[in-house]
């Protein structure tokens, strides 16, 4: 399967949130096999696109806090 941009972007937040996809489903209350389902699709659902754009906002937060903090 060709990655697109959101399912590199979903790896990452995995990789990030130093989670793998059985954690996932045990914080969504799904089945491991429901969440394989989910990543397998061509189009990601909204939830995942939403934990991902949060995600991303927040680290780059951090990032420039920690720049802001650096010099001091």
């Amino acid at each position: 399967m060709i990655k697109d941009k959101w399912h590199l972007r979903l790896d990452a937040y995995m990789e990030g949130m130093g989670w793998h996809k059985r954690d996932i489903a045990a914080h969504l209350g799904r089945t491991l096999n429901s969440i394989e389902v989910s990543f397998g699709k061509k189009n990601l659902p909204a939830t995942y696109k939403l934990a991902i754009i949060t995600f991303e906002i927040m680290k780059g937060r951090m990032a420039s806090l920690f720049d802001k903090n650096k010099g001091k």
